[in-house]
């Protein structure tokens, strides 16, 4: 018989996995798998525009600046890519390119994500710095600003609720309601 996995968690541990995904620009939210989805198929044609307009998505993320990528510019690169919607192989449902990209920066930039920006020293009203290719390259390119901004939050969490992981846990779970419909 084949061993099973010890598979506890502790509240501690869980926090720290929680945060984790709460600062993936990618994280689906509601339980949802990223990887393979079509979501993803959709932020890699989203990706596509940084090129297009003769971009290198690190290079920008490197230099500290405000992504230059319009909402425009990204409807324009998806209509004359003709990628305005993708069917969900899934649901065999269209979904649109455009809507996802104003959903996912709109999601970002009620997240963490305005923590990541402050300490980069981006504007943060700047919407396009949530488009979640941009924020990935963000936080790769300067990943000791990504890691001061989540210890400021774990500090704010912990003034509210102390040490009580399971209470942290618990609020943090409140992030988590994003997911896709």
């Amino acid at each position: 018989m084949p061993e099973v996995a010890d598979t506890f968690e502790s509240p501690e541990e869980a926090v720290s996995r929680l945060l984790d995904d709460l600062f993936d620009p990618f994280y689906l939210g509601g339980g949802l798998t990223y990887d393979g989805s079509v979501y993803q198929q959709i932020d890699r044609i989203l990706a596509g525009a940084y090129s297009y307009y003769g971009y290198v998505l690190a290079d920008l993320a490197a230099r500290r600046q405000n992504n230059p990528i319009t909402e425009q510019m990204f409807l324009n690169y998806l209509a004359g890519k003709g990628r305005a919607t993708i069917k969900d192989p899934s649901t065999g449902e269209e979904l649109g390119t455009y809507e996802w990209l104003q959903r996912s920066v709109l999601d970002n930039s009620g997240g963490l994500f305005p923590l990541v920006l402050r300490y980069v020293e981006l504007d943060g009203d700047h919407i396009m710095n949530y488009e979640s290719n941009y924020l990935a390259a963000l936080i790769a390119a300067h990943q000791a600003e990504t890691t001061v901004a989540r210890i400021e939050f774990r500090a704010d969490l912990r003034e509210v609720f102390g040490e009580d992981a399971a209470a942290i846990f618990a609020y943090l779970e409140t992030y988590d309601q994003f997911g896709t419909e």
